[in-house]
Parts: C-alpha cells; sequence; structure tokens
C-alpha cells in the first residue's frame, strides 16, 4: 500500500469526525477559534493516537504470532481480514449516510471538553479497527505520523465551519464519500491480495 492510499484511508476515516462535527458546529451562535483549536487537537489527536497505537500493538503481536503459526488458513485469514474491515466500515457509514439520522438542532452556547472528548473516543472505533486492518497488512504508520495528526485535526476544524455555516445536513455527504473512499481502498486491497 503506498503512502497516498495511506492517507485516503485516513481521509475516510477522518470524514466520521467530520460528520459529528458537523452536528456540533451547526448548533453554535458563534465559532470561538481558540476553543476550536483545542477541540481540534483532543478531537484530532485522540483519533490519530488510537489509530497509530492499534497499528503498532498489532503489528508487534502478529510479528510474533506469524513466527509461531505457519498455517495456510491463518495466513488466508490475514490477507482477507483488511479487506472486510476496510468493506465493512465502509459499508456501514453508507449506511449512516442512507439512514439520515435526523438531528434536533438546539443551540449550544459552547462545546464542552468532556462532550467533545467522548464523542472522540466513541468515533475512534472507526480509527481503531483501521489500524488493526493495516497491522494485518503490515503497514507501519510511523512514517505517515505527522499527516495523520493533520488529516484528523484538520477534518474537526472544517467539519465544525461547515456545520455553522451549511447546517447538520452536510453530515450525509461525508458519511457518502467516506464510506465510498473506503469501499474503493477495500477493493484495491482485495485485487491487491488476489493477482499478487
Amino acid at each position: 500500500m503506498k503512502f497516498i492510499e495511506i492517507l485516503l484511508l485516513t481521509v475516510g476515516i477522518s470524514f466520521d469526525s467530520f460528520a459529528v462535527m458537523t452536528c456540533k458546529g451547526a448548533m453554535l451562535p458563534q465559532i470561538k477559534k481558540p476553543q476550536l483549536i483545542k477541540i481540534g487537537i483532543i478531537f484530532g489527536g485522540w483519533q490519530a493516537l488510537v489509530l497509530l497505537l492499534s497499528n503498532f500493538a498489532l503489528i508487534h503481536y502478529l510479528g510474533n504470532f506469524i513466527m509461531f503459526s505457519n498455517s495456510i488458513s491463518v495466513s488466508i485469514l490475514i490477507k482477507i481480514l483488511p479487506v472486510l474491515i476496510f468493506f465493512g466500515l465502509g459499508i456501514y457509514m453508507i449506511w449512516k449516510a442512507l439512514k439520515n439520522k435526523f438531528i434536533h438542532e438546539r443551540r449550544e452556547e459552547d462545546l464542552l471538553l468532556r462532550d467533545i472528548f467522548i464523542l472522540a473516543v466513541i468515533t475512534s472505533i472507526d480509527a481503531l479497527l483501521v489500524g488493526i486492518g493495516l497491522a494485518f497488512l503490515k503497514i507501519n504508520l510511523f512514517d505517515s505520523m505527522l499527516s495523520i495528526i493533520l488529516i484528523n485535526f484538520l477534518s474537526v476544524i472544517f467539519g465544525v465551519y461547515t456545520g455553522y455555516y451549511y447546517g447538520y445536513e452536510q453530515k450525509t455527504k461525508a458519511y457518502t464519500i467516506g464510506g465510498i473512499m473506503l469501499v474503493s481502498i477495500g477493493m484495491r486491497v482485495l485485487l491487491n491480495t488476489l493477482f499478487s
């Protein structure tokens, strides 16, 4: 998997954060830039941290596991799991777009950091799974770390601004684009697995 594909995968999962923050931005009477920077660091930083840690931990664990297992079925499972993860996440995001859950807009004077952290933890499941999927592909994300942090940070900032100016309805587009990106990358991984 090339560096650009890793970045596209990161952008794909960051659309989940973007969609959540779009809903939050739609409820703000005004955007306070210092608070927005803190939110970007907390939310985006947590997403990047979960992605990187799940990747690093599993690469280390898989390295030890593969040394002791020469089974063909384990080898096939390790090649298929990333495809299932990327497809599953992509289809789930598209389903969320089609479901188009109604959000009851109510004005929030501030974005509480505690609430933001809770949302970051909830949405980091996508990042956790992608980190695991990339570990199965033996891709270490250390070289991409700064890009991953920046992408996640910017998705939060742009999400708040998008919601503030255009409303929470933009979340549907975000889920659709992110879902399509994840399914496409899953398809590419599948083709590489079949023809390599």
